[in-house]
C-alpha cells in the first residue's frame, strides 16, 4: 500500500499507522468490508429520506440528493370494445368523414360532409372518452360551403388540428383550415387554398421532426397524380402557410394514405389504382416548406403490380418498419411489411392476407399503430355481404404480421368510416355507419404497462434501518452486508425489481442488487 502523508505520522512496533493530518491511498488491498461510517463514501452514506424507508428496503437517490424506496407497479388491460355505439352526426346524414385524436386536449375529432339541413357543409364534433364509452358535443361548422374528402391531422407541436378538404364551392380546389380546441369547444381560423385545381382522395400526416403538416392528395388537374404539399401552422393566428406542391410521376391514382417514419424522419406516402400500388419516401425541408421524393418512378417504389385500391399505411415504432394495406381483386385485403433505410429506400416483405370473406374486396381501409399495446389496428368494410365493418389487430415480427380474428363493430355499414388512436390510454376509436345511423365505439387495446422510479443508474443500496420522511437515513452501499432480507438462497445473485422486491431474474431495467451470503443477508454490489 502506497500512502501519501501530510501532517504528523506515528508508526508503532506493530506497524500500525496513525496520522494527524491528511492521508491519501493510491492503491488498496482488501474488499472494503471494514470501512464504516464514511458519509458520502465508503460502504455507507447518510441522506435525507424522501418518504418512508423500511429496514432492508432497496433505495434510489433522487435528483435533489434525497433517497427513496424503489417503488413501481404493472397495469394490465384486456381487449374490450364498447357494446353500444354513440351517435356523433346529429342526424345530418354524413357521406364522408374522418377521425383524429388530439392527445394534448384528450379529445376525439370527427369531421364530415353533411347531408342535411344544407347539403355538403363541413361539420365537426368533439368526443370525450371515459373507459370505453364516449360522449360528443353539438356539431359545429368548419366550412359553410359544399365540401368533400375531409382529412384531419393533429399538429402536436402547436397543439392544433388541421382539416384538409376539397371545396366544391370554390372550383373543387384543395383547402385547409386550422382548429384550436379548448375544453369542449373548437374554433377555426380562415381556410387557405393549398391546391388551385381539382383535389380528391386527401390524406394528412404530421412530420414531428420538422413540425410540419403534410397533405397528400390526387391532383385531378394533373392527370390524377398523387401530390404532396407541406404546411406550417401559426398558432397565434390559427393560420397555415404552404410551400410548392410536389407531384409524383405516377398517374391515374385513385387512393392515398400517409404515415410518418419517426426513426428516419421520412414521410411515407402510399397510393394505388386498378393496376398498381406504389409508395413514396418524402423528406421535408422546413425552411422552404417543400418535400422531395426519393426514387420517384423507380420500380423500387412499387409494392404491388396489380389492383391496389383503398391503400392504407402505418409505421410500427417498436419494429422500425411500416405496413401497407390494399384491396385486391381476389376479394382479399392484402398487406406487406416495408423496411426503410435513411435514404428512403424500400424493401418490401412477402405479400400476405389480413382479411378475406370469400367475395368482394375490402373498401376504405384504415390502419394505425398503437405504441403502448404494440398492436396494428386495421378497420375496413367488406364490399359484399356481410357488411359487418370489422376491425382486426396485428402484431409484427420480422417481415410478417400475425393478424387475429376480425371483430364486428357495426352490422351493416356504408363505404365510409374513420379510425383514430388515443396513444395516452391505448384505445382505438371507430366512427362508422350502421343501418343508416352514425355511431362511434371505443376499443381498449390489450397491453401491459409498468411505472417505476427505478432506472439503470439511480439504485445506490439498501436502507440500514427504518426511517420516516425527512429523517437522516443510513444507506448501505457497495461492499456492505445487509441482514434485513428473507428467503434468499446463499450464493445466488439477486436483482432489484421495479416494485422494490428482489428476484433471481433481472427486470427492466436490469439492476444488480448483490449476492446472498445467507437466507437473510446480501452483499450489496450495485
Amino acid at each position: 500500500m502506497a500512502i501519501k502523508i501530510s501532517g504528523n505520522t506515528v508508526i508503532d512496533d506493530s506497524q500500525n499507522i496513525s496520522v494527524s493530518g491528511n492521508a491519501t491511498a493510491n492503491s488498496f488491498v482488501g474488499d472494503g468490508s471494514n470501512l464504516t461510517n464514511l458519509p458520502g463514501g465508503g460502504n455507507v452514506t447518510e441522506a435525507t429520506a424522501s418518504g418512508t424507508l423500511a429496514d432492508g428496503s432497496k433505495v434510489i437517490v433522487n435528483a435533489d440528493g434525497t433517497v427513496s424506496v424503489v417503488a413501481g407497479s404493472t397495469t394490465n388491460a384486456t381487449e374490450s370494445l364498447s357494446s353500444t355505439g354513440v351517435d356523433w352526426a346529429d342526424s345530418t346524414g354524413p357521406r364522408w368523414w374522418a377521425t383524429e385524436y388530439d392527445s394534448a386536449n384528450n379529445r376525439v375529432i370527427i369531421a364530415w360532409r353533411s347531408g342535411s339541413p344544407v347539403w355538403g357543409i363541413g361539420k365537426v364534433t368533439l368526443g370525450t372518452i371515459s373507459g370505453t364509452s364516449i360522449s360528443f358535443t353539438t356539431p359545429v361548422n368548419f366550412s359553410s360551403t359544399n365540401i368533400n374528402y375531409p382529412s384531419i391531422v393533429f399538429d402536436s407541436h402547436n397543439n392544433r388540428v388541421v382539416i384538409a378538404y376539397m371545396d366544391y364551392g370554390n372550383s373543387s380546389y384543395g383547402h385547409a383550415v386550422v382548429g384550436e380546441i379548448s375544453g369542449n369547444n373548437i374554433t377555426f381560423g380562415t381556410p387557405t387554398v393549398f391546391e388551385s385545381a381539382g383535389t380528391e382522395s386527401i390524406s394528412t400526416v404530421f412530420d414531428s421532426y420538422n413540425n410540419r403538416v403534410v397533405i397528400f392528395y390526387v391532383d385531378t388537374g394533373n392527370t390524377y397524380r398523387p401530390t404532396a404539399i407541406v404546411g406550417a401552422v401559426n398558432p397565434s393566428t390559427n393560420a397555415i402557410t404552404f410551400g410548392t406542391p410536389t407531384a409524383s410521376s405516377y398517374t391515374q391514382m385513385l387512393s392515398t394514405a400517409a404515415a410518418f417514419d419517426s426513426d428516419n424522419n421520412i414521410v411515407l406516402l402510399a397510393s394505388g389504382k386498378t393496376t398498381q400500388g406504389c409508395m413514396h419516401a418524402g423528406t421535408v425541408n422546413p425552411s422552404s416548406n417543400s418535400i422531395s421524393f426519393a426514387n420517384d418512378g423507380a420500380s423500387a417504389e412499387e409494392f404491388n403490380s396489380g389492383a391496389s385500391s383503398h391503400t392504407a399505411v402505418a409505421y410500427d415504432t417498436a419494429n422500425n418498419k411500416a405496413v401497407v394495406l390494399w384491396s385486391a381483386t381476389s376479394g382479399a385485403g392484402k398487406y406487406k411489411v416495408v423496411s426503410i433505410d435513411s435514404s428512403g429506400n424500400f424493401t418490401f416483405g412477402t405479400e400476405g392476407t389480413y382479411f378475406y370473406n370469400g367475395t368482394g374486396v375490402t373498401t376504405n381501409n384504415f390502419l394505425k399503430y398503437e405504441p403502448t399495446s404494440g398492436k396494428l389496428v386495421a378497420f375496413f368494410r367488406p364490399h359484399s355481404s356481410p357488411y359487418s365493418t370489422p376491425y382486426v389487430l396485428g402484431t409484427m415480427s420480422g417481415t410478417t404480421v400475425t393478424w387475429e380474428s376480425s371483430v364486428a363493430v357495426g352490422s351493416n355499414g356504408e363505404t365510409f368510416g374513420g379510425l383514430a388512436i388515443d396513444p395516452n390510454n391505448a384505445k382505438a376509436i371507430f366512427a362508422y355507419s350502421d343501418n343508416g345511423s352514425y355511431n362511434a365505439k371505443v376499443l381498449q387495446l390489450p397491453y401491459s404497462s409498468t411505472t417505476t422510479n427505478l432506472t439503470s443508474e439511480n439504485f445506490i443500496g439498501i436502507s440500514d434501518g427504518a426511517y420516516t420522511n425527512g429523517q437522516t437515513a443510513t444507506v448501505q452501499l457497495i461492499g456492505s452486508v445487509d441482514d434485513a432480507q428473507s428467503s434468499l438462497t446463499p450464493g445466488q445473485k439477486y436483482y432489484v425489481q421495479i416494485d422494490g422486491t428482489l428476484s433471481e431474474t433481472a427486470d427492466s431495467p436490469s439492476v444488480f442488487a448483490g449476492t446472498a451470503v445467507s437466507s437473510t443477508s446480501l452483499v450489496v454490489k450495485s
